[in-house]
């Protein structure tokens, strides 16, 4: 056990975690540094969980193929109705969502990251 009381799985949980939001920050790097003008489009989910894909055409921007940081999903009007509805970009997956919301550079302690999902529950573990 480390100074903070946590068991080997608990450390190899936030060893997994941190390499899945260090993967993350990666691939959108990789996109920024391959089209820069997708940085505008990122911004846009520091406030938001999915921006109307017309922006892309407002910011003049094709996504790239494959996209590993953004998903075209097609929300619905309300629960239970009929057809397609607004055509939005969500995030290809939970860490780019987090990396997306909170800006990320380098990957957050399990303790930061806690707090940015807001999920801290102090140090006890399971949730009550």
């Amino acid at each position: 056990m480390d100074r903070a009381g946590r068991g080997p799985v608990a450390l190899v949980a936030a060893a997994f975690v941190q390499d899945v939001i260090g993967h993350a920050i990666g691939v959108r790097d990789e996109a920024l540094a391959a089209a820069e003008g997708l940085a505008p489009l990122y911004a846009r989910f520091v406030a938001t969980d999915h921006v109307p894909s017309a922006v892309l055409a407002e910011l003049r921007l094709v996504r790239p193929a494959p996209d590993k940081v953004l998903r075209a999903v097609h929300l619905r009007a309300s629960p239970g109705a009929e057809g397609s509805g607004l055509r939005v970009l969500v995030a290809a997956d939970a860490a780019a969502a987090i990396v997306l919301r909170h800006g990320l550079a380098t990957p957050p302690s399990m303790a930061q990251l806690q707090a940015l999902v807001g999920g801290a529950r102090g140090s006890g573990g399971a949730p009550r």
